[in-house]
């Protein structure tokens, strides 16, 4: 079965622009990994359809990243340990107060 999805539901997933995802897009269905088609309920959406060479791809990379989780997986999870510590960090300061603004 072929992977459908939305550019503006790729975008949100990966948290990037809709040009840069666009531009992505052209460059993958360059590559005869992917297809696009208008939406026929949407003509302003277009879907985004794995071909077969781009699913056999993905399975690879997913592989990949799979196979590196054992060495790499505890680094991630200090890096985000990190990352949330410092997010705690700053909620938990008092927000400093506006700056008046300058009198005449």
């Amino acid at each position: 079965m072929r992977i459908r999805k939305y550019i503006a539901i790729l975008c949100e997933q990966l948290l990037i622009h809709h040009h840069v995802a666009s531009e992505a897009v052209g460059r993958l269905a360059d590559r005869d990994l992917l297809r696009t088609k208008r939406n026929a309920r949407d003509r302003r959406s277009v879907i985004l359809i794995l071909t077969e060479s781009g699913e056999l791809r993905l399975q690879k990379i997913a592989v990949r990243t799979v196979a590196a989780l054992p060495e790499e997986g505890p680094r991630i999870v200090k890096a985000l340990a990190s990352l949330i510590a410092g997010a705690r960090s700053l909620k938990a300061k008092p927000a400093a107060p506006p700056h008046a603004p300058a009198r005449k």
